[in-house]
């Protein structure tokens, strides 16, 4: 049952007490959503993702590539897990509303972790080219969806926890309702906000 309010005066009260409630963050929500997200990253690392959203499917790895990672020790048929880098270094932050779910600003990438060769000096330039592709390496998306995918369930988690404190039931929230994100989506993958960690400072 909803607040009952026997004057104005109550309702003042109340939504000052609301107010101030909504003022004190949401920091045991935002973890659980940055967990949901870190875990969704991970879970499309090494197997081929269908399209999801705005975002393409995973294209088959090419024969010589196979070839190749199998003469290195790898797996030969698990994209994006060649060295398990991109899983192994994925890390997160989160206060308040915010949360991010990438990889550190500085963070080397080597050929492989025990060999100390570098590949590149930042392990978020190696997952932008995969995320968008670059030359011959077609794009093979996993952060950008990883957010698409994890939208119904934290903003569930979010309005569950504003309409506890208004006092209010709860709406359920369903796919369709995040169609209308995929430009803003798409746009925040591309320019490395809250999305790509590494454009942390």
């Amino acid at each position: 049952m909803g607040a009952v309010f026997v004057g104005m005066n109550d309702f003042s009260t109340f939504l000052k007490e609301r107010v101030a409630l909504l003022q004190e963050g949401f920091v045991p929500q935002t973890a659980m959503i940055t967990s949901l997200m870190e875990n969704e990253v991970r879970r499309r690392l090494g197997v081929y993702n269908a399209a999801t959203g705005i975002f393409p499917a995973w294209k088959q790895l090419a024969a010589r590539t196979m070839k190749e990672r199998s003469e290195q020790g790898f797996s030969a048929n698990e994209p994006l897990l060649r060295s398990r880098q991109l899983y192994n270094k994925l890390s997160h932050t989160f206060s308040g509303f915010s949360s991010q779910v990438g990889y550190l600003r500085g963070t080397p990438y080597y050929m492989t972790e025990k060999s100390g060769k570098t590949v590149s000096d930042s392990i978020g330039e190696i997952a932008m080219v995969h995320e968008f592709g670059s030359g011959r390496v077609p794009p093979r998306p996993f952060l950008g969806p990883s957010a698409y995918e994890t939208f119904v369930p934290a903003a569930n988690i979010l309005q569950q926890r504003v309409f506890s404190i208004l006092l209010v039931p709860p709406m359920n929230l369903s796919l369709t309702s995040r169609q209308s994100l995929d430009t803003a989506l798409l746009t925040q993958v591309a320019y490395g906000e809250s999305i790509i960690g590494d454009s942390r400072k």
